[in-house]
């Protein structure tokens, strides 16, 4: 059961891998941007999300597309794919909150 999980996971990340990096990098250019622009912490979730609208869209479409090809139905490719991008905002988020949250360096 794990091997099969695992040749599944080493396929999504080869299929995804440019979409997926830049989705991730675009997240991480935001987080610091937002703070050089003073976002607040309650802002930053919309903030990165605008930021990053457009690496958002492609690393959907490349998921969804590998989980189509794969047999899953278009309805719920798209519904893992976008709980795949929530998983993601919500670690932005949940740094950028933590940082915070960090002493402040001398």
């Amino acid at each position: 059961m794990i091997i099969p999980m695992m040749a599944a996971a080493a396929m999504l990340a080869g299929a995804s891998a440019e979409p997926r990096q830049a989705y991730a990098a675009c997240l991480k250019d935001a987080a610091a941007n937002a703070k050089d622009s003073k976002v607040s912490a309650d802002g930053f979730k919309a903030y990165a999300q605008q930021s990053c609208a457009a690496a958002e869209d492609s690393f959907r479409k490349v998921l969804a597309a590998f989980n189509v090809k794969n047999g899953m139905g278009k309805k719920s490719a798209v519904e893992d794919a976008q709980v795949q991008i929530d998983d993601y905002v919500y670690t932005a988020d949940e740094n950028y909150r933590f940082s915070f949250q960090l002493p402040k360096k001398r």
